[in-house]
């Protein structure tokens, strides 16, 4: 499908084609492919925040694939949260006292 459109479509012309074909390589796999036409997107002007955009998600999906499923992550990440101190003491009003 990308082959058939660089005959329709130059991305000098249309700079959003390279998001078109960034995209398709992400859809068909390629992911290689992908980081590449985001940092071309990245170093021109029109495109930057998409490009970097892009770059960003594949990032996200990169270290997504590397920790595991969501429940490893959570489980390695047990006990390292701080505790919070519990004081026996309700800061919100009481029913049967007043306020003040």
């Amino acid at each position: 499908m990308t082959a058939r459109t660089h005959g329709l479509l130059s991305a000098d012309q249309e700079p959003l084609i390279h998001l078109l074909e960034a995209q398709t390589a992400l859809i068909e796999g390629k992911y290689d492919d992908a980081r590449k036409k985001f940092e071309l997107m990245a170093d021109d002007p029109e495109t930057r925040e998409l490009g970097l955009r892009g770059l960003y998600l594949e990032a996200k999906r990169l270290r997504r694939q590397r920790s595991g499923p969501p429940i490893c992550r959570a489980r390695r990440r047990q006990g390292t949260a701080p505790a919070l101190g519990n004081t026996g003491r309700s800061r919100l009003p009481q029913p049967d006292r007043p306020v003040g």
